[in-house]
């Protein structure tokens, strides 16, 4: 299916959901501002959504709808890609078009088993960027799909030897499929760091956003000072940075306090399209829902909202995710 095609589904969509989305010529249907939450699972050995022996993602994908989330980022493995069977993603990617979600597809690690420190551990870039181009050719037409997260948490110290990886890779997507999506760049020292994170020698810079990791164990010192440093000089440049994972225990006051003092700094500096881990079952930060999977967390949701809910600090955003 050309470009064209593609687009005219996208248009289509949006006669009938002219509030909930906007349409971008060659990036398919794009939220005005991301509301957005990771949802993990197939990039694990399990190979299946979290929380899946409980309820199907559609049971979660409702709730999260239902209180205001628009986007998913779903990362996968290059494991996984090699399996063959995309029967699982093949319904998630239904289910999200049926409750107008879009999603950022994110290679979040190389082997299923552990998350490795990049994406050469054991096979070629080539091998890497051909299995990128396998799942981009399954959904390319899927409109709700607009972005690609490169790789998760690069574990290198060197943002120079990162910048060529990330450009060389972006670069071999692009020219495989011009003009259609935009590409999340993270940063260093696993994700938490995008001060040195610069491509914008690409010709397509401007669909390139730097996406940046952090968490109560990931910031040292003082916060502020740490945050100014590492989410880098792109800051101040609306729509150019995302958060792409951020969480806290809510049974942990040290980890709320951070939490309340990390929406603060991002309202402040009107970074928005963020995406929160995550649905459940996570060590580091456990979820929205409990470890059972059953159990909401609203007075986790209560914290989390506060970010979006200011009305001006959404048409601010607005106004600047062009990309």
């Amino acid at each position: 299916m050309k470009i064209s095609t593609w687009s005219s589904i996208a248009i289509t969509v949006l006669l009938f959901f002219p509030t909930l989305i906007s349409v971008t010529q060659g990036q398919g249907i794009k939220p005005d501002t991301i509301q957005g939450i990771n949802f993990y699972g197939l990039e694990t050995p399990s190979k299946d959504f979290v929380c899946s022996w409980q309820h199907p993602p559609t049971y979660y994908l409702d709730k999260l709808h239902d209180i205001g989330f628009n986007a998913v980022r779903l990362p996968f493995s290059y494991e996984w890609v090699g399996d063959n069977d995309f029967s699982k993603m093949d319904y998630f990617f239904t289910s999200c078009e049926a409750r107008n979600m879009t999603i950022i597809l994110d290679m979040h690690r190389v082997w299923s088993s552990h998350q490795g420190p990049n994406p050469t551990e054991g096979i070629s870039m080539n091998d890497f960027i051909q299995r990128w181009i396998t799942v981009m050719e399954r959904y390319v037409d899927r409109p709700i799909l607009t972005g690609i997260d490169i790789f998760n948490e690069d574990q290198n110290t060197d943002p120079n030897e990162w910048n060529n990886i990330l450009r060389q890779i972006a670069t071999a997507l692009e020219n495989r499929f011009p003009g259609r999506f935009t590409y999340f760049c993270g940063g260093t020292r696993w994700g938490g760091d995008i001060s040195g994170i610069n491509i914008e020698d690409v010709p397509f810079h401007d669909r390139v956003i730097y996406t940046i990791h952090k968490y109560t164990f990931s910031s040292s010192g003082n916060y502020i000072d740490d945050w100014n440093y590492s989410f880098g000089p792109f800051a101040d440049v609306p729509g150019k940075v995302s958060v792409g994972e951020f969480g806290w225990k809510q049974d942990m006051p040290d980890q709320v306090s951070w939490a309340t003092q990390f929406i603060d700094y991002l309202k402040k500096r009107n970074i928005g399209n963020d995406f929160f881990w995550t649905v459940a079952l996570s060590g580091d930060t456990s979820g929205l829902w409990q470890d059972d999977c059953e159990t909401f967390q609203y007075d986790k949701w209560n914290l989390l909202k506060t970010l979006w809910d200011d009305e001006e600090r959404k048409r601010m955003l607005r106004g600047g995710n062009k990309h």
